[in-house]
């Protein structure tokens, strides 16, 4: 039964992606959204910008690994008024996948492409899925990706 779990996932990884690029450039907290790396929306007055890859050591799709490492995706925050803050957002839920600026929380949910063993991303290739809401309880959950294994089943 491992087929239909994965295809559940990626479908589900996909209609995460499909809504993320529906969203308008400017738009309101609660927002599921895609960033290129250089690129900036606003919601609300906040700007967002991608600013790139720190680091990918995830584990490339075409190899067994024993932890699926880890990629550090820096991004922009700014408000009219605010000092701009500098935040880095990784991939592994065991580091910070969320932070928090101005009484916003800010998710990476999504960084893609994903490394292959021979043809590692190229540095401006990367593209971000983020998830935008009001700080307080975070409503995506601190890992996304293990709450959907909880619905699915755990292929491991």
């Amino acid at each position: 039964m491992k087929g239909p779990k994965r295809t559940r996932v990626a479908c589900l990884a996909t209609a995460v992606v499909a809504v993320a690029i529906a969203l308008p450039a400017a738009a309101i907290a609660g927002s599921l959204f895609t960033l290129a790396v250089g690129e900036e929306k606003i919601f609300d007055g906040l700007t967002v910008k991608f600013n790139g890859v720190l680091a990918d050591y995830r584990c490339p799709a075409d190899v067994i690994c024993v932890w699926e490492g880890n990629a550090e995706a820096q991004i922009e925050a700014s408000l009219p008024g605010h000092e701009k803050a500098t935040l880095v957002l990784n991939t592994s839920p065991m580091f910070a996948t969320s932070a928090t600026y101005e009484g916003y929380r800010i998710q990476l949910l999504l960084l893609e492409p994903y490394p292959l063993s021979q043809y590692p991303p190229a540095p401006e290739a990367y593209v971000l899925t983020l998830f935008l809401s009001r700080a307080g309880p975070n409503p995506v959950g601190a890992t996304t990706w293990g709450r959907i294994k909880a619905l699915y089943g755990d292929e491991g």
